[in-house]
């Protein structure tokens, strides 16, 4: 199930001779972006909120950014003075198009302190956890092997190929140091092939009996899909009734939240701390950093917190 990144030498030099303005500049935070679209119609405004989201929060740091369409053929370059823009496999949707990018640039991803991965419905629900992520609480967490961006949760325990997959980071704005990218391979948990396991075919009992995950679970992804959400007074912008036409963007939807949750489970087994920005901004410390020891335990912790900080400040 696992993507090898390679060192892809001709596109690294085409890549790095774009950006090579940005290389080695001394001092500054340096920034690697993978922006995930699937085409520019939905969401069109998103490129210009993130380049303003760097301008007013990051403008000492040295960004370069790769554009995946999941829309345009695998194989098209296109590129820009601020981006270089290249088509994605859309085969497992935004985790397959971040392999695609973390392929297309190779080992010159080492280069940057951080990886930031952003889809283009990062401003879907709010913007409150992203203007706190500003170069400060980057350079707070340089070097350490953490994931930092927004953790969601569900209130009740629930299971995913037999481990607990209560809580996850949001995969629309996150960070992470190139080492950890290196080391996951592949940000694809649950392959496309694998959904034969997982769904049954059938619109009014979607997933298999046995798939290999909780009936809570199962329930969750079918009302946050379909229904009222997850009982947290949040629901999905894009809600659909569940029929025999929608059943199959129903699967592609599904598996790429279970893609999500595994994600993080993944990168907790490699000894990368999940941190959410709310939780880290308002303990205001430097000293006061996430370790992997107890992180099982820590992240009810982190929630905790940050709910107690989110309310005080609304």
């Amino acid at each position: 199930m696992s993507t090898k990144i390679t060192d892809n030498r001709a596109g690294r030099s085409r890549f790095w001779g774009l950006f090579d303005n940005f290389r080695l500049k001394g001092p500054s935070l340096r920034v690697l972006v993978i922006f995930v679209r699937h085409g520019n119609t939905k969401y069109s405004d998103a490129l210009e909120w993130l380049i303003h989201y760097y301008a007013q929060c990051h403008s000492n740091v040295d960004r370069s950014i790769i554009i995946v369409d999941n829309a345009m053929e695998p194989g098209t370059e296109v590129f820009h003075s601020d981006y270089v823009l290249i088509g994605g496999r859309n085969t497992e949707w935004e985790f397959s198009a971040i392999d695609d990018a973390i392929s297309y640039a190779g080992t010159s991803i080492l280069h940057y302190d951080f990886i930031h991965i952003v889809t283009s419905a990062f401003r879907r629900y709010g913007t409150d956890f992203i203007d706190l992520v500003t170069t400060t609480m980057l350079q707070r967490i340089i070097g350490r092997n953490v994931c930092l961006g927004h953790i969601d949760s569900y209130d009740d325990e629930v299971f995913l190929l037999g481990k607990p997959a209560d809580y996850w980071i949001r995969t629309s704005f996150f960070f992470l140091p190139p080492t950890t990218v290196l080391r996951l391979g592949s940000f694809v948990s649950i392959p496309q092939t694998f959904t034969p396991v997982l769904f049954s075919g059938d619109p009014d009992q979607p997933f298999r009996s046995k798939a290999p995950l909780s009936d809570r679970l199962k329930q969750y992804v079918t009302d946050w899909l379909t229904g009222e959400g997850t009982g947290q007074a949040v629901v999905w912008h894009s809600r659909f009734d569940l029929n025999a036409k929608s059943l199959r963007f129903f699967e592609h939807k599904a598996l790429a939240i279970l893609n999500e949750n595994l994600l993080t489970r993944r990168l907790v087994g490699i000894g990368s701390a999940p941190l959410d920005a709310s939780y880290f901004h308002s303990i205001g410390t430097p000293n006061r950093l996430i370790t992997c020891a107890g992180i099982e335990n820590d992240v009810p912790t982190q929630l905790k917190t940050r709910g107690v900080f989110l309310r005080a400040n609304n």
